[in-house]
């Protein structure tokens, strides 16, 4: 891997496995400064200490993203760092994932706090460092924002979840097109992921088998990868390298993007 992140500061949330580990990987392999976010310090510890065993600068922060306070805190340890920050990932997601009938709004509000609030509490207390870092290097800022399919057609049975994905395709557009105009030098892109083998996909995969719509997880698994064009499970490097190019100097001119990563699902 080439040096293109060297010097840059990156901030991933829900690091500490899946998608995120995958990107907060990618991102330090090729010279970025990682931070990686999560609300699960064991996990979110061990993440960043495999990253450093692998080479990588990489450090934990403990963070709640559906928490305004947590935000707050994580905006003044990373101004303590005294580098601004070149790129903001927001990753972190919960699954939700039931018919309306059961849809109660337990489910309804987690989901939005952590897949739809966090993004927007990440992005605004995050733009004055992200406006600091643009400002060392003069080449810009970047956040991506995972989203998913589910943010672009419909599923049954996935109306919260498809609702907090929604929201983040049209935030990021909204966000990019502000700062674009107020000359704030940040991009803002969305990644919409198909059906990638996660640990989060697993837990799908394993209320299919409880509800006898699969013999067991893996045949679950295999119905799901049956659904893309492509034959297969995504990877959650294939995000990564997604992130890593909207990250890059190379997605210069994109603001309010929407980069599909799905094995062809959405093309039919």
């Amino acid at each position: 891997m080439t040096g293109r992140f060297d010097g840059r500061t990156c901030l991933v949330t829900g690091a500490a496995m899946g998608i995120g580990y995958a990107i907060a990987e990618r991102l330090g392999s090729e010279g970025a400064r990682v931070v990686v976010a999560d609300v699960k310090p064991a996990e979110g510890e061990d993440a960043a200490r495999r990253l450093c065993d692998a080479g990588c600068d990489a450090s934990f922060l403990a963070l709640d993203v559906s928490s305004e306070d947590g935000w707050k805190q994580a905006a003044a340890a990373m101004e303590s760092l005294g580098a601004g920050l070149d790129a903001l990932v927001n990753n972190a997601g919960v699954e939700a994932v039931a018919p309306l009938a059961e849809l109660d709004m337990a489910i309804w509000r987690r989901a939005m706090d952590v897949n739809l609030t966090g993004v927007y509490l990440g992005t605004r207390y995050m733009a004055p460092l992200l406006l600091a870092g643009s400002a060392v290097r003069g080449a810009g800022a970047s956040v991506v924002n995972i989203s998913s399919i589910m943010g672009l057609i419909g599923l049954p049975g996935s109306s919260a979840y498809a609702a907090t994905k929604g929201g983040v395709r049209l935030f990021t557009k909204n966000i990019a097109v502000e700062f674009a105009m107020e000359r704030k030098n940040i991009r803002v892109n969305s990644v919409h992921p198909g059906f990638i083998q996660t640990p989060m996909s697993e837990v799908g995969a394993r209320r299919l088998a409880e509800k006898g719509l699969a013999k067991d997880v893996g045949e679950a698994l295999g119905q799901m990868a049956s659904m893309s064009p492509m034959g297969r499970l995504g990877r959650p490097e294939d995000i990564a390298a997604g992130v890593a190019f909207l990250v890059s100097d190379d997605a210069a001119f994109m603001t309010g993007a929407e980069l599909v990563i799905d094995g062809g699902y959405t093309a039919r």
